[in-house]
C-alpha cells in the first residue's frame, strides 16, 4: 500500500519504548490501529536484538455507497478502509442512507450486518449483489445484477443465508433466473423462488 513507509515508521517509533524482555506490544498495536488497512499484527522476538512485526492486511468485503459520498471499501466487520475504485471487482454493494464514516470508522448496525452477509457469499455471487439495504419491517433486501430481487428477511443467520444463495444460484438455469421476480432467503433451509 502507499502508506507502507508511514506504517513502518509508526511501528519503529512504537517499538523504541520497550525492550527484548518486555516488548511494547500494546504500543505497537495502538500504532498499527491508526491505519485502516491493518487487520492485525503479531510481534515476535528476532534474537539477539530485534523484534519482528508481521502485519496482516484487511480484506475488503463490500463497497458502501451513499447518495452524496464516494464509494468506500469496507471489511466484513464493517470497518471503512478507504475509497473504492475500478480495481475492486467482485464485491457486493451496500446502499447507505447516510455518508459512511471516515476510513478507520465502523458502519452502524444494519449496514455492518449486510457487509458480513456479502463477505460470506461465494465471490461470483457477491459480485452480483447491488443495493443491499434495510427495508420496511427491519428486513434486508437487495438487487441481483441480471436477476431477481433478493429478500433476506431479518439481519440474522446471514452466513446460512449466504450459503443458501450460493446453492440456489448454482442450481438455477439462466431461464429460471430471468423468469423469477425474487429469491427469498428469509428461512435459509427453505429458500423460495417467486414468480412475476
Amino acid at each position: 500500500r502507499d502508506d507502507r513507509g508511514d506504517l513502518a515508521a509508526a511501528l519503529d517509533a512504537a517499538a523504541s519504548g520497550g525492550s527484548m524482555v518486555s516488548p511494547p506490544v500494546d504500543d505497537l498495536r495502538a500504532a498499527a490501529a491508526r491505519f485502516p488497512w491493518v487487520e492485525s499484527i503479531s510481534v515476535a522476538r528476532d534474537l539477539p536484538r530485534m523484534l519482528s512485526v508481521t502485519v496482516e492486511q484487511a480484506e475488503p468485503a463490500a463497497v458502501a455507497v451513499a447518495p452524496r459520498a464516494e464509494p468506500m471499501l469496507v471489511t466484513a466487520s464493517g470497518r471503512v478502509l478507504g475509497p473504492a475504485d475500478e480495481r475492486n471487482p467482485g464485491l457486493g454493494w451496500l446502499r447507505l442512507d447516510e455518508d459512511p464514516p471516515a476510513p478507520g470508522g465502523t458502519l452502524p448496525g444494519e449496514p455492518r450486518a449486510a457487509a458480513a452477509f456479502l463477505a460470506a457469499l461465494p465471490p461470483a455471487a457477491a459480485g452480483r449483489v447491488r443495493a443491499l439495504r434495510p427495508a420496511d419491517g427491519g428486513v434486508l433486501v437487495a438487487d441481483l445484477r441480471g436477476g431477481p430481487e433478493l429478500r433476506l428477511g431479518r439481519p440474522e443467520r446471514l452466513a446460512a443465508k449466504a450459503a443458501a444463495l450460493g446453492i440456489v444460484l448454482d442450481h438455477l438455469s439462466d431461464e429460471e433466473e430471468r423468469a423469477a421476480a425474487y429469491i427469498d432467503l428469509s428461512v435459509p433451509e427453505r429458500p423460495a423462488l417467486g414468480g412475476p
